[in-house]
């Protein structure tokens, strides 16, 4: 008859040998399925940079169509300086600006350009100021672009900052 501690002890080393057999496997198979899994690994990553590629292009999409959107009808810009005989300050300047948007005309029952136009800058909504300084830089007077030379933004806010003010700061 075999001593039960002696059979428990067998069945842990087999079971000890069992697994040593399975590691020794594993270690065997370890360089083929390293070079499995880098080449697994690349393709990942190629799959995940083309997806974030994909993800940043539609926000980008997106955004430009936000864009356009907002700008939506609006065309035909003109800005005419009107100077003041007795100053030479762009800030005793008068500005003439025009524009066609599209508005709803409720004769013909759809939405059509109509010339919309308003003196100084001051009185334009933010959308129209905001095309005129994406779309059109070119088109805000040099005596306003003056005030910051290749800036537009900083030559708008120094210009909007004088007319708080009354005067340029130098």
């Amino acid at each position: 008859m075999t001593n039960p501690r002696t059979l428990a002890i067998i069945t842990q080393e087999h079971e000890g040998a069992l697994e040593d057999i399975a590691l020794a496997q594993r270690l065997k198979s370890a360089p083929d399925r390293l070079k499995r899994l880098a080449a697994e690994l690349e393709s990942a990553k190629e799959l995940a940079e083309a997806d974030e590629a994909a993800r940043i292009k539609e926000v980008e999409d997106m955004h430009l169509a936000a864009i356009e959107a907002q700008f939506a009808g609006l065309s035909d810009l003109s800005i005419t300086e009107v100077k003041d005989a007795k100053s030479d300050s762009v800030l005793s300047s008068g500005f003439h600006i025009r524009w066609t948007r599209a508005a709803w005309n409720s004769a013909a029952n759809e939405t059509l350009p109509e010339p919309a136009g308003v003196w100084g800058f001051t009185a334009l909504e933010p959308r129209v100021l905001e095309w005129i300084v994406q779309r059109h830089p070119d088109k805000i007077p040099a005596s306003i672009m003056a005030l910051a030379p290749g800036n537009v933004v900083e030559a708008l806010d120094r210009y909007f900052i004088g007319l708080r003010r009354g005067f340029l700061a130098s």
